[in-house]
């Protein structure tokens, strides 16, 4: 079993991001905070570019997704996504998160501890970005120092 971050998802997965972004089963645990985030950032989308998909979010400025692919031989399962952006020099706001529910914390492969291996993930990437100091979790109203 191999798991690896793209930041592009080929379209032939929109009916598991679809699925996992707006029919997620644990989105009922998180409702305040889905709804925060998109006051504040705008109503997500899935949009059809080409070979690919891409998440749109309000205006669609410069939104980045991180998607969590799992690797079991044969098959390869979209298994989490993570959408941000850089609205201020110094901060990567993470805007949405989803899990498909068996790689929650609670899930059947929780022990994967799927979140945890993404925001490690998402701090490598913005260490990467010059001037970023720290990620904005929209969801925990939290501020986490690269």
């Amino acid at each position: 079993m191999e798991l690896r971050f793209v930041s592009q998802l080929p379209k032939s997965f929109f009916d598991e991001l679809n699925s996992l972004f707006f029919f997620n089963p644990n989105q009922a645990l998180y409702a305040v905070e889905i709804i925060h985030s998109i006051e504040t950032f705008g109503t997500p989308k899935i949009i059809v570019e080409g070979d690919n998909l891409r998440l749109v979010i309000g205006d669609g400025n410069n939104v980045q997704a991180l998607f969590g692919l799992l690797n079991r031989g044969n098959e390869i399962t979209l298994c989490g996504v993570i959408a941000y952006t850089r609205t201020r020099t110094e901060i990567i706001d993470l805007i949405h998160v989803a899990l498909k529910e068996e790689y929650s914390l609670f899930g059947a492969q929780g022990n994967l501890r799927l979140l945890i291996i993404m925001m490690a993930e998402m701090k490598k990437i913005a260490r990467k970005i010059r001037g970023v100091r720290a990620i904005y979790v929209t969801y925990a109203h939290r501020e986490i120092t690269i």
